[in-house]
């Protein structure tokens, strides 16, 4: 007489389960996952490209805060003779100080809609 093993009770269709305290058996080599395994690990790796965002937002940040503590407002500092300099102004406006000179109501609201309608945009 043969022993009856119930599919919906183990991990795999006639696999035996692990002794107590021990790891699953990963599936053989070259058995293909399923797509719904792969996508649940696919979100689980680290991706790159946001890390350097993140890095380069951190950056960005770092370096505003030490422009404020340590250079007064609208005075230079030159990093690289005859090259660089660094000067702390304010700008008020969006990217490159786009809508800078006007005052008007909502002009936050305003700059904050194009933004997403240009994000928007870019991913659909």
């Amino acid at each position: 007489m043969t022993d009856h093993v119930d599919p919906a009770s183990s991990g795999r269709a006639g696999a035996p389960e692990p002794p107590e305290g021990e790891p699953p058996v990963p599936a053989a080599a070259g058995v293909a996952a399923s797509p719904a395994a792969e996508r649940a690990t696919a979100g689980r790796r680290p991706r790159p490209e946001l890390w350097l965002a993140v890095g380069l937002i951190i950056a960005d940040q770092l370096s505003k805060a030490a422009v404020r503590a340590y250079i007064p407002l609208y005075d230079s500092v030159e990093v690289i003779p005859g090259l660089l300099n660094l000067t702390h102004v304010l700008n008020t406006g969006a990217a490159f100080g786009f809508l800078d000179r006007l005052d008007f109501a909502y002009k936050t609201l305003v700059v904050a809609v194009l933004a997403t309608s240009a994000l928007a945009a870019i991913v659909f």
